[in-house]
């Protein structure tokens, strides 16, 4: 069944972070297509600006699941602006992993350049009834880069507390968010080292647990390699791995599932 959000409630959510944020070049604000797909907003001024259709590989299956199970769960569109930038770390420090650089605030450019981007959807988004009324979320799923370079000295797990705490707060007030959504970084003991990663996990549980406007909306990535998901593909334990770090399809489904299963719980839907 296609839903022609004109006339749904249609959330925006940015989608910050590492190659697991499912990545691309696209710009504008996007729309799951495909299965139980969706139209673009066919009213306002704003509707040619909003029709480019969200591409549902491999990159990008976890938010083409996360959208139905949104409008399954509360009955509510999802759009997406995907900021997300592959090999980039939280830390400026951790440059040498991060050759497309850093998100680290004041430090480098990268938070900037991909802010514009996002003020532009942004600004798109107010020509369109449907998605003036809707919410705001901000997803965050990073944190390779960091684990696998923490050094003790300038890549520590406080340092990185510390800037993800600004980076929440910053944000939450450019972007006016409902909520920064975190996704507790994952672990793949095939791939070391992985030293680091323990150390990232709890620093991003410990930005959710003291931060308002943060919450920690997925935490099963940390759960090893083997994953088991039921007949609906929703996550019953463990994780799975395509490569190095890079999430399996199948985990993209559960994650994209429970975590607007989760999100849904969290506002009160």
């Amino acid at each position: 069944m296609v839903v022609s959000v004109a006339s749904v409630i249609c959330d925006l959510n940015i989608v910050m972070g590492q190659s697991n944020s499912g990545v691309k070049t696209n710009d504008g604000i996007l729309f799951p297509v495909g299965e139980g797909g969706f139209a673009h907003p066919s009213n306002g001024a704003g509707a040619g600006a909003m029709s480019i259709k969200f591409e549902n590989d491999n990159s990008n299956i976890e938010w083409k699941y996360f959208a139905e199970t949104w409008l399954a769960q509360t009955g509510r569109n999802a759009a997406f602006v995907q900021a997300g930038v592959s090999n980039t770390s939280l830390l400026k420090a951790a440059e040498a992993w991060s050759p497309a650089g850093s998100w680290e605030l004041g430090i480098d450019s990268l938070y900037d350049a991909q802010a514009a981007k996002i003020n532009a959807a942004l600004a798109t988004r107010t020509l369109s009834p449907a998605m003036k009324r809707g919410r705001i979320y901000v997803h965050w799923l990073q944190g390779e880069r960091d684990a696998g370079s923490i050094n003790g000295t300038t890549i520590t797990a406080d340092l990185y507390t510390a800037a993800l705490d600004a980076l929440v707060n910053q944000s939450m007030a450019d972007y006016g968010a409902s909520k920064f959504l975190l996704y507790k970084l994952g672990l793949n003991p095939a791939n070391p080292p992985a030293t680091g990663w323990p150390a990232i996990q709890a620093a991003q549980q410990a930005v959710a647990d003291s931060n308002a406007g943060a919450e920690m909306v997925w935490d099963k990535a940390a759960n090893g390699t083997t994953l088991v998901i039921d007949g609906n593909g929703e996550w019953v334990s463990g994780w799975g791995y395509r490569a190095d770090n890079h999430y399996s399809d199948n985990a993209r489904r559960a994650l994209g599932i429970g975590a607007a299963k989760n999100l849904a719980i969290l506002e009160g839907f």
